[in-house]
C-alpha cells in the first residue's frame, strides 16, 4: 500500500523495490545507515507511526540512487591520489 503511495511521486520507486540488484543496493545502504533501518522497522510495526512510511521509503529510494555513484566517487578519487 505505502509502496503505491510512493510510487505516485517517484514513478521509478516499484521498479527499483522489485529489482534484486537495487534490494542488494538497499539492503547494504540500510545496513550503513542503522538508523533509517530502525525507522523503518518501528514505522513497519507501529500503527501510528506507519503515515511515515511514505517519507520513510523516498528516503530510502534517494540514498539508494546516490550510493553507487558515492562509490564511484570514492574509487575514482582513491586512484587518483
Amino acid at each position: 500500500m505505502w509502496a503505491a503511495i510512493v510510487s505516485k511521486e517517484i514513478p521509478g520507486f516499484k521498479e527499483f523495490v522489485n529489482s534484486p540488484q537495487q534490494m542488494a543496493t538497499i539492503q547494504t545502504m540500510l545496513r550503513e545507515n542503522p538508523v533509517l533501518a530502525d525507522a523503518i522497522g518501528w514505522a513497519e510495526t507501529t500503527p501510528s507511526l506507519q503515515d511515515r512510511l511514505p517519507d520513510l521509503y523516498k528516503i530510502t529510494y534517494k540514498l539508494g540512487q546516490a550510493q553507487p555513484f558515492e562509490r564511484s566517487q570514492t574509487g575514482t578519487e582513491q586512484t587518483e591520489q
